[in-house]
Order: C-alpha cells, then structure tokens, then sequence
C-alpha cells in the first residue's frame, strides 16, 4: 500500500519470462487500467516484480481493492 500511496505504483509478482509488454496488457485485461510504464526486477531469489506507474492510479486506488476482491470497502464508496 505505501508505494500505491507515495508513488502512485502498483507492484505485482509475475512469470519469470513474461516482458514489460505482455505484463502491461495483462494489467489492462485483467483490472481494465491503463498503466503508462512498466519497470521489472528479478529479485536474488528468482522472483519477478513488476511496478507499474500511472498518474491514474490516483483514481485507481480508491476502486482497486473492491476490484481485487477485498472485503473492505473502499474509501470512495
């Protein structure tokens, strides 16, 4: 949630061997956000994060949780 909150960035682990692009359209199918960037980082355990930036997020953070299934409701409702 801080880098949501700071950074307006959403950090997801993904496949090992998926690229930025296929992550991004993955994002977009999945939770209909369009993400502006994508950076990646294999960790030393050989676990992928992906980041992904968007000044939309903003927005996003208010609806995201009830997209993901939370139990919470979220802030805006």
């Amino acid at each position: 949630m801080k880098k949501i909150e700071d950074n307006n960035t959403l950090v997801f682990i993904v496949d090992g061997k998926a690229n930025k692009h296929q992550i991004k359209q993955a994002v977009k199918k999945l939770y209909g956000i369009d993400v502006a960037a994508v950076n990646t980082l294999i960790r030393p355990d050989g676990e992928k994060k992906a980041y992904m930036f968007n000044w939309l997020l903003t927005m996003m953070f208010w609806t995201l949780p009830t997209k993901l299934g939370s139990s919470k409701q979220s802030p805006a409702v």
